[in-house]
């Protein structure tokens, strides 16, 4: 079912905080809330409810809530919980009153996700682009022209090589050991004075980081150890000189392409590119993706360019306040002319 609509003049509650007390309504959130065309959510995503049932989460409490996720890069958790502790995200998603309650479950958001799809959250990133031509934090003829550019999202899952996993299947087994200790399916599982050191060599070998050692010899070492065998062929980097390993055939990674005066016009524009994507995958949520699937790619991407285009659109309203914040308050007031 659709959420209930809220009355746009509610009553005067003595025992609650209004949130126009306790805000400065020229804060940048305030300014950016006013931009957005939150009624657009409610007519395109009004086709996903049910005619039955209880009334839905707010739209605009969905959509807001998404956007400070990926203005801030938090996770589902704590976006909820800072909601409920910052009364400018609290008006930002629509609130009159200032809320001490979390407004939803964090899995709602994951629903939601899935419910609307790439699809539907694209509404979300061509908001914040109207919100930016508003705004005046770009102009209509910067959009004409479309320089596209590939990275590499990271997922949130390990590589099947990952040294990580031999250690984990080591401590599993031996737990399963433990857990059953007498004769099971006609095979004996005793616990051995082997199987303990194996996890301390693989408690020590692993170097604690996603990458297995600090070296190439290294590396092939620790895998040899945890795993038991000896890798036959290894892919590096443009960067490496073979200079630890001999037994094992290193396949290096060559490109060749000529260079001409238009591709390196091209790579000028591209350059540009390089530190937005810097930006989107330090100060948001590209550098690693926690979304299920190929819809959950798509949809992380999506929902870091609205990230990176409300954090400029921030910028704009917070460096246009403090330019025109200074004139006001130097300004000398008027004095009425002294009676005779």
């Amino acid at each position: 079912m659709k959420p209930q609509t809220r009355p746009e003049t509610p009553t005067d509650d003595l025992f609650r905080h209004r949130l126009e007390n306790l805000i400065d309504t020229r804060h940048e959130l305030v300014k950016l809330s006013e931009l957005i065309d939150w009624d657009h959510f409610e007519i395109q995503w009004g086709a996903t409810f049910c005619e039955n049932g209880r009334p839905g989460i707010a739209t605009r409490l969905i959509a807001g809530l998404h956007y400070l996720k990926h203005t801030y890069a938090l996770s589902d958790e704590q976006v909820v919980r800072r909601w409920s502790e910052n009364p400018y995200w609290q008006y930002f998603c629509g609130e009159t009153y200032f809320q001490h309650e979390l407004p939803l479950d964090p899995s709602s958001l994951t629903r939601w996700r899935q419910r609307l799809g790439d699809k539907g959250m694209e509404s979300l990133l061509s908001a914040t682009i109207d919100a930016a031509i508003q705004s005046k934090a770009v102009k209509s003829r910067h959009l004409k022209r479309v320089t596209v550019d590939s990275t590499v999202q990271e997922k949130a899952i390990a590589f099947p090589t990952d040294s990580r996993l031999y250690n984990r299947a080591r401590e599993r087994l031996v737990r399963l050991a433990k857990a059953h200790k007498r004769y099971e399916f006609g095979v004996k599982v005793s616990i051995t004075t082997t199987n303990r050191s194996n996890l301390v060599v693989g408690a020590q070998s692993l170097p604690g980081r996603p990458y297995d050692g600090h070296t190439l010899g290294g590396a092939l070492d620790q895998v040899t150890r945890l795993s038991g065998q000896r890798p036959e062929r290894c892919y590096v980097d443009l960067g490496y000189r073979r200079h630890d390993v001999e037994d094992v055939v290193v396949f290096k990674a060559r490109q060749k392409r000529g260079v001409t005066k238009s591709i390196r016009r091209e790579l000028k524009r591209r350059n540009a590119i390089e530190p937005i994507i810097g930006h989107m995958k330090n100060d948001g949520l590209m550098h690693r993706n926690y979304l299920k699937g190929t819809q959950g790619d798509a949809i992380n991407v999506i929902l870091c360019g609205a990230g990176q285009n409300l954090r400029l659109i921030l910028r704009h309203l917070r460096v246009f306040w403090h330019k025109i914040r200074p004139a006001c308050i130097c300004k000398p007031l008027l004095s009425l002319p002294r009676a005779a």
